[in-house]
């Protein structure tokens, strides 16, 4: 989940990569091509460790058509529904779940939560619970104000052993080799 503590500037740059249609995987490279600068320096303002200088805020506005003032200190989540956006974010992505499948689930019709997706309709705090316990997000999570699909980690349980599998999977065989007793180590059973 998007950290309470991250610069308001850095949801926006997240924000914009993500409206611009940007997929995930290249966010660094395309921030940096819109200030100028190198993928590591996009991935420093990705994750909220630097803040963009103002000449890299000029830039971003040229390249974005914002106003940099607006860019550094705007919400730009306030243009859409959290809710409706994360919905979709975690039902239409590959392997998270599809709509037929969820509302069985939650036993209801896939026109109502199509009606939710669609922002027609709001689900009850009953079916927000259910579909974080569904994903395997934590009960802090709030559907209706934390920006899931706006974050650079997996989000819950399923999508986080996904990535470690893909990750370890892609391990060659000498990295596995010197890793393996540590991973061992953390992931034994007690």
């Amino acid at each position: 989940m998007i950290e309470p503590t991250l610069p308001v500037v850095t949801c926006n740059l997240r924000f914009l990569l993500w409206r611009a249609g940007i997929a995930r995987e290249q966010w660094a490279t395309q921030l940096a091509g819109w200030i100028g600068g190198d993928p590591q320096r996009g991935t420093a303002l990705l994750q909220g460790r630097t803040l963009p200088v103002p000449a890299e805020l000029d830039q971003l506005a040229s390249s974005t058509g914002r106003d940099a003032g607006e860019i550094q200190f705007g919400d730009f989540t306030a243009e859409i529904s959290i809710l409706e956006e994360n919905l979709r974010y975690l039902v239409e992505a590959p392997k998270r779940g599809q709509k037929k499948v969820l509302a069985e689930h939650l036993a209801i019709s896939q026109v109502t939560f199509s009606r939710w997706l669609a922002g027609k309709q709001q689900p009850a705090r009953k079916y927000l619970a259910a579909i974080r316990k569904y994903f395997g997000l934590p009960a802090s999570i709030d559907l209706e104000n934390d920006p899931l699909f706006l974050e650079l980690s997996p989000v819950g349980s399923y999508e986080q052993r996904a990535w470690l599998r893909q990750r370890v999977d892609e391990l060659d065989d000498e990295t596995l080799r010197v890793l393996f007793p540590a991973l061992e180590r953390l992931l034994r059973q007690p």
